[in-house]
């Protein structure tokens, strides 16, 4: 497709081993424009470890881009204390929505914030 100006096109991909018995991916992702705030990208991907890790993963991509959104300011204002606060909001809701299930599962994530105008 045609790419304009000053349109920001954000494409996410992803692979899987779908041809194993009983496997279940335990990877999410997310690829966000900050809503409402200081126009940064947000990308995220967590590979979720454990029976449950599945289940971490989901929740930890749909609420730690909110979260980041929610910044005051912007995440960029304090990209640092942005990404501390948004893990540690996503890691209760992580326990609270999960429970018991989470003692001996979990999730690995990485948090990509972009300034597009740099």
């Amino acid at each position: 497709p045609e790419r304009k100006v000053g349109v920001k096109h954000v494409e996410v991909g992803s692979a899987t081993k779908e041809c194993s018995v009983g496997w279940v991916n335990q990877d999410a992702k997310a690829a966000c424009a900050g809503k409402n705030c200081d126009g940064s990208l947000f990308f995220c991907v967590f590979d979720g470890h454990g029976k449950n890790g599945h289940e971490v993963s989901a929740v930890a991509a749909e609420r730690l881009p909110a979260y980041l959104a929610a910044q005051p300011g912007g995440p960029l204002a304090g990209p640092t204390r942005a990404i501390e606060a948004a893990f540690r909001k996503t890691d209760e809701d992580i326990y609270q929505a999960l429970g018991p299930k989470v003692e001996y599962s979990g999730s690995t994530g990485v948090v990509v914030i972009m300034d597009p105008d740099k």
